[in-house]
This record gives structure tokens, C-alpha cells and sequence, in this order.
């Protein structure tokens, strides 16, 4: 279900029986909330809403000639009625009575400035000194970034996209210990980027768009780095699911865009094969994951030592 078809269940009255506590309260919920219910059960799929405001132009067409070129060894022309005809077909762009607007999932992925029609896509990436949060952080940032990079012929990152970005920040706040071999360098962080990849990605896919006003926070400690995704888990998923394998795809549109980009392999099991034993091996602690009515969080202790046949 899109956004409008279950604005038009609520205002057709077929939510009517649908309560909400809150405390000691009990209420019908609002518009957004009843979104974020639907969103979170998988049945509405917020990303193929129409962005109405927006047109083609307020996307990046370097970004989507790469993805059409990596993924389908498509080439796009100078035709923007052609261009707009293969958006449509792949769900990036919608039509409206004034003609292809680009959908949510078109802006997160190609937006020229996606906060400006979606305030709550952005990573927010906070550093610190030490161990807390502190009023006068090192560098406080969020990150207005479409998630696709641009890729030059040979599949080199040309333009970085959202996640390469949010490396970028991790890299200049938490550098490896042994930086150097020579004048080549052999780590970007002193996370290993397959597991920082992995994370990042998760958050980027899997948080709940519906809910405004709120980004992906990125926070670097001294002794730790957090990624906290809005939304709660769907459909009951637990923890312990999540790190065994269990797959849910809220986005299934950005998933399968990452997945084409080689972001993700699709199987599910980043966190169990590589996140965990990655962290276990050079931290000595596994990462702590987190789940809340409000978000889905993922804590990496800070390793040690850098072990250079894991990235």
C-alpha cells in the first residue's frame, strides 16, 4: 500500500477500532502514527509515495546514468521524456496529474539535496572527546547526501554517495592506530570498513522514512561508535533474529538498489558472519544491538588492532 491509499483508509473510517496507549492513556492515532503502524507491519510501502513538489531536476542524472549503466548497462540520453519512462518503470519516479514526479525512494537514492523534500534522510554524525556526550562535541554534521554514488567507467566511486560520506566523517574522527605502511595506507579508521559498510548500510535501508523529523545518528566515542536507525524492528522481529539471518525488507526498493550497487548481498547475514565475529576478533567484545519502540541501534566497541585480511 502507498502513503495515500492508507491516508484514504483513514479518511474512508477503516481504521475506526485501531486504539493507542500511551501510558495510561488510550487514543486513536494520527495520521503519521497510523503510517508508522503500517509501515512497521510492512504494508504500506512508503517509498513509491509521489514527492509532488519535486520534478526530474531536482535529481542527480551523473548518479542515475551510473546505476542504469552498473546495474542494467543502460545508457540514458538527453531525452528526459525516455528518461522519465524507465524511472516510472522502476518505481524512482510516479505519475501525478502534472506528469513523472520522482517518488520518496527516487529522492533518497539520486536527490541533488534530499533533506530539502525529505527532511529526516540525512545522517546526523556527532564526535566526541570521550566516552559521553558532551555539549561541545568535535565536530556536530548532517550528512545531505543522495545514498547512490557516482561511479566513473571502471566502477570507482567518481562522487561519493551517503554511506561513502558517513566513512569520510568515521575516517576523520576514529583513524587507525597503524595508519601507514610506508606512504601507502593500509586502513582508512580504526573500524574495519567491511563492518562499518555492513552497519551503515542496514540503517540506510532498513529505517522507517515515515517518521519526520528525525535522522540516522552517527555517534563517535573514544571507546565506541553508535548507529541508531528510527523505527522498530517489523512484524515482531527480535534481536536474536535479526543477527541470525532473519531478513525484512521495509525499503524493498532502496534494498534492491544497494544490492544491485554490491552494497549488500541480499542474503542476510552480514551481522551474523561478518559483523560479530569481526568485532570479536579485534575488539574481544561482540557489538551490542539495541531495540526500542522508536529505533534500532547498533554499538561497536573500538578495536585494538587492525587485522588487514578482514577488509
Amino acid at each position: 500500500m502507498t502513503y495515500q491509499e492508507v491516508l484514504a483508509l483513514i479518511r474512508e473510517g477503516e481504521n475506526s477500532g485501531i486504539e493507542l496507549k500511551v501510558g495510561s492513556t488510550v487514543r486513536e492515532p494520527g495520521d503519521d502514527e497510523l503510517a508508522q503502524m503500517y509501515q512497521s507491519s510492512l504494508r504500506l510501502n512508503y517509498g513509491k509515495t509521489p514527492v509532488l513538489q519535486a520534478t526530474i531536476d531536482d535529481l542527480d542524472r551523473s548518479r542515475i546514468r551510473s546505476y542504469l549503466q552498473f546495474t542494467l548497462n543502460y545508457d540514458i540520453t538527453s531525452d528526459v521524456s525516455s528518461l522519465e519512462h524507465t524511472m516510472v518503470n522502476l518505481e524512482l519516479m510516479a505519475m501525478s496529474e502534472h506528469g513523472p514526479v520522482p517518488t520518496v525512494n527516487g529522492i533518497l537514492l539520486f536527490g541533488k539535496r534530499p533533506r530539502r523534500h525529505l527532511p529526516q534522510s540525512g545522517i546526523r554524525s556527532v564526535a566526541y572527546r570521550s566516552t559521553v556526550e558532551e555539549y561541545d562535541a568535535i565536530e556536530d554534521i548532517v550528512i545531505d547526501q543522495a545514498i547512490l554514488p557516482e561511479l566513473r567507467e571502471d566502477g570507482r566511486v567518481l562522487e561519493p554517495g551517503l554511506i561513502e560520506r558517513a566513512l569520510q566523517f568515521i575516517a576523520r574522527h576514529a583513524p587507525p592506530p597503524n595508519p601507514l605502511e610506508g606512504a601507502r595506507n593500509i586502513h582508512t579508521s580504526a573500524y574495519p570498513e567491511s563492518v562499518l559498510r555492513e552497519v551503515l548500510t542496514n540503517a540506510v535501508a532498513h529505517r522507517d522514512y515515515t517518521i519526520a523529523g528525525t535522522d540516522i545518528l552517527l555517534n563517535i566515542f573514544s571507546d565506541r561508535l553508535e548507529i541508531r536507525s528510527p523505527g522498530r524492528l517489523p512484524n515482531g522481529a527480535s534481536i536474536e533474529a535479526v543477527q541470525n539471518g532473519f531478513r525484512y525488507h521495509r525499503n524493498q526498493v532502496l534494498m534492491q538498489a544497494l544490492r544491485d550497487m554490491r552494497y549488500v548481498d541480499g542474503r542476510g547475514m552480514g551481522l551474523r558472519l561478518k559483523v560479530i565475529p569481526t568485532m570479536l576478533q579485534l575488539a574481544g567484545k561482540p557489538p551490542v544491538f539495541v531495540a526500542s519502540e522508536t529505533e534500532f541501534s547498533v554499538t561497536l566497541p573500538k578495536p585494538q588492532r587492525i587485522d588487514e585480511n578482514k577488509d
